[in-house]
């Protein structure tokens, strides 16, 4: 038998073929608590999979060009404008927060803000990798064209944005 290094002993238990393990209730017990646990997080793992899967359409991201949908509100700020265009080299393509069809049905599939582009910010002491993340205000009309305050937004039909504000972010 070895024995470790602080003094202590211990034994090798060896099975002969065919010969079944006596078992203790402690050890049972042991057993028991672990299947438990392993059912409980079979069971943690089911129902988390299932909520992500039911949020998954709300919160999926879809793709956007900043020269068709960023630009035109950029635009109605000419100093931001001016900025960007000097400080950065900016990706066409981005990514947007896509609406779900269950969420908005007359909506499903369109694209808003918050947006995030990957851009080169051209500094003085060299090219830096930056993630542009473009903030807007949303106001949702119905059919007959008013503004949805009370949040049954599953009637909206259109929508505005606004430019809100301008995060800049190390690259994702």
């Amino acid at each position: 038998m070895d024995r470790p290094v602080d003094g202590t002993s211990f034994a090798l238990a060896v099975r002969q073929p065919g010969h079944k393990a006596a078992s203790s209730p402690r050890t049972r017990a042991i057993a028991g608590y672990r299947l438990v646990q392993q059912r409980y997080r079979i069971a943690l793992l089911v129902v988390s999979s299932v909520f992500w899967l039911a949020a998954a359409p709300a919160w999926a991201d879809g793709t956007v060009s900043f020269r068709a949908h960023i630009l035109p509100m950029i635009k109605t700020k000419p100093e931001l404008e001016k900025f960007l265009f000097e400080t950065f080299k900016i990706s066409d393509d981005g990514l947007g927060t896509r609406i779900s069809d269950q969420a908005m049905p007359h909506l499903g599939g369109a694209r808003t803000g918050p947006y995030a582009f990957q851009a080169t910010w051209q500094g003085t002491e060299g090219d830096t990798p930056v993630t542009l993340i473009i903030d807007t205000d949303i106001k949702f009309f119905d059919r007959a064209g008013r503004e949805i305050k009370n949040g049954r937004l599953k009637q909206a039909v259109s929508f505005q944005e606004s430019f809100s504000s301008l995060d800049i972010e190390p690259p994702r």
